[in-house]
């Protein structure tokens, strides 16, 4: 699986693993954020939904969700109109291998 950000693979571990699990935490190495539409008060539309490595999710700092201006200006792999569609009705939308077949192309 890639960042849709920056492209960059992501290595995916089982959430058990030992080098994912310490402690007090679980550790995951790539994330889920939301990106809307316009951003709050901006056009209508569904929310799309994200990978973002632990750099990126560190670089981009989102609060929540991202705008889609905001996601669209940093050229990512990924374009707004090609990420998929966040369905809050399912169990595992922010379950990073719930994307892994959309296509990352390279930054330009």
């Amino acid at each position: 699986m890639r960042c849709f950000r920056c492209v960059n693979e992501i290595v995916e571990l089982p959430s058990n693993d030992p080098a994912r699990v310490s402690e007090h935490y679980v550790y995951s190495p790539a994330f889920v954020v939301e990106v809307l539409p316009g951003g709050p008060g901006g056009a209508s539309g569904e929310c799309r939904a994200t990978v973002l490595c632990w750099s990126c999710m560190h670089e981009v700092r989102p609060d929540m969700w991202l705008s889609e201006e905001g996601w669209d200006a940093d050229k990512p792999g990924v374009p707004f109109s090609q990420l998929p569609i966040y369905d809050h009705d399912t169990d595992n939308a922010d379950e990073p291998s719930t994307y892994r077949d959309i296509e990352v192309k390279p930054r330009e």
